[in-house]
């Protein structure tokens, strides 16, 4: 079951098991923007804003009034 949903059995520790996840998930990332020769730093500049602008919307939208302000949330992330 666990391999048609594309997952793995934990045996042991879990957070050592996946603390390497990340991090190849990011050098993979560096490999393809390499190959393709997308420039990662002007990729990530444009998709954190693009994240912050959707999520400013969101929150202005949705947010009870008396919420945390918009301005401290998007300064957490």
């Amino acid at each position: 079951m666990q391999r048609a949903q594309g997952t793995w059995p934990i045996e042991g520790d879990a957070t050592a098991e996946l603390q390497p996840k990340p991090a190849e998930s990011l050098c993979w990332t560096f490999v393809l923007a390499n190959k393709f020769e997308i420039d990662i730093d002007l990729a990530l500049t444009e998709t954190r804003s693009t994240i912050q602008i959707n999520l400013h919307a969101t929150i202005e939208g949705t947010a009870p009034p008396g919420n945390i302000p918009t301005s401290l949330a998007l300064a957490l992330i």
